[in-house]
């Protein structure tokens, strides 16, 4: 008897266990990871609810052309086309103009590369973030890309701005 309550105990908490992990909102795509990654992380509800990413380091120099020829590649391999987008998908490197204040794009670091591919029924959306910075690596100065990869729901950028200009008239 006492052997039963455990073992009852025992699978209860496992299935609490299962049924509180949280699950992947996009389980069919797999978003894509550079080879030589560093550290890579994989999130889900991250960077907000109902969206999946990872995040890694990637020690390459400027301007990072592998890089990107490599996610534009998986992309493709995945059913996605480049949606670009001012300020979240202009497939460049951009440095922000503390001056003019707004982003230009840039051929030196510090620089950001931002690109955004859609799937072909428009539900889902990839947004790609590549910070570059020089970084110091003990007595040597090496490029190092912080890289995002990040999954959500496809959402309508000009729709979100319309209702934000109707609501501020």
């Amino acid at each position: 008897m006492k052997k039963t309550f455990i073992l009852a105990k025992t699978i209860l908490l496992v299935i609490l266990l299962i049924g509180c992990a949280k699950s992947d909102p996009f389980p069919a795509v797999k978003l894509p990871i550079y080879p030589s990654a560093i550290n890579p992380n994989k999130a889900i509800d991250s960077p907000v609810k109902g969206a999946k990413a990872v995040v890694y380091d990637v020690a390459m120099d400027f301007p990072a052309k592998k890089l990107t020829d490599f996610y534009n590649r998986e992309m493709s391999k995945i059913g996605f086309i480049p949606l670009p987008e001012e300020g979240i998908g202009t497939f460049k490197w951009e440095d922000f103009n503390s001056k003019s204040g707004n982003w230009e794009e840039t051929t030196k670091v510090p620089a950001r590369y931002t690109a955004t591919w859609v799937n072909k029924e428009k539900t889902q959306r990839v947004w790609l973030y590549i910070a570059y910075k020089l970084r110091r690596n003990g007595e040597k100065w090496e490029n190092i890309a912080m890289v995002s990869c990040n999954m959500a729901k496809y959402f309508d950028m000009d729709i979100v701005k319309k209702q934000f200009e109707e609501e501020n008239k």
